[in-house]
């Protein structure tokens, strides 16, 4: 059985589905400028809010052909104002201030952040964090490193999680390290007892991560990323190729304890700690 269409209703047709295609368009251009303009927030985070021409004219200085100019697209603008993680504030004169709200208001510092975590037993993502404070990326690493918090990655979200580490434990390790013009020496041979990219205690307070880089300059492949806890479960990749040497006599850390000239006169060679 055929039905026939005129051709008025196919050129109605065909110009609904035009209509369609633009609306789809223009929707996720808004969509994209909408995701630049979080991003520009979050890069500020914490600082005052800004106004729509602040906005405009920090852009601009970065990238002139996709500078936002929220004054004059007003659809942009309703979008951004229903957006959670941006808010809108009005200042004296009723102008328009716009900031980023992160996911954690009271995440301010390193002490505030491991708080967060400590709360949650089914953890908080990575993301969520390192969004709150300029630096929070950096604390978050120094908590891993010192096993103040259990990072775990998700495989099926590609996403990594902080849990709390509750009561944790060292293990004294027998070696006695000295260290010189960035190089740390062993009065015995750590090889047995700790993998590139766990985890060292040195003192009291100092930790490193046994080095475990393959590029002196730039990012490190997956094979040669730090684990995500103190300590690994089994050697990294064989292919990996390393820029510091770890044998029976020499320890590589990074970042490198003070050296022993940097001490006072009566410190003791130092002793270190593997954390788990």
């Amino acid at each position: 059985r055929f039905q026939w269409t005129s051709t008025e209703e196919l050129q109605a047709e065909s110009a609904r589905q035009e209509d369609s295609e633009e609306e789809e368009e223009e929707s996720g251009e808004l969509l994209v400028k909408q995701e630049r303009l979080v991003n520009y927030l979050k890069l500020r985070v914490r600082d005052p809010p800004l106004s729509a021409a602040a906005i405009h004219e920090g852009m601009r200085l970065t990238d002139t052909t996709h500078a936002i100019d929220l004054r004059v697209e007003r659809e942009l603008d309703e979008m951004v104002s229903e957006n959670r993680f941006i808010k809108v504030d009005l200042d004296e004169e009723g102008e328009r201030l716009y900031s980023f709200v992160p996911a954690h208001a009271d995440v301010v510092d390193r002490a505030s952040l491991l708080r967060a975590v400590e709360s949650r037993d089914d953890g908080v993502p990575y993301s969520e964090l390192e969004e709150c404070y300029a630096g929070a990326d950096d604390d978050i690493e120094d908590a891993i490193v010192a096993g103040d918090v259990i990072a775990v990655f998700d495989q099926t979200k590609h996403a990594t999680s902080l849990f709390p580490r509750r009561q944790k434990f060292l293990v004294k390790l027998s070696a006695t390290l000295s260290s010189c013009n960035g190089e740390t020496t062993t009065s015995t041979s750590c090889l047995n007892d700790l993998r590139r990219g766990d985890a060292v205690r040195v003192g009291d307070d100092h930790w490193a991560r046994v080095s475990s880089r393959v590029n002196r300059k730039g990012g490190q492949p997956r094979r040669a990323r730090r684990p995500t806890s103190v300590t690994s479960m089994a050697e990294m990749h064989s292919q990996n190729v390393y820029c510091d040497v770890y044998d029976a006599d020499t320890l590589p850390l990074a970042p490198p304890p003070p050296s022993d000239d940097d001490r006072d006169d009566d410190d003791d060679d130092d002793r270190a700690a593997k954390g788990h």
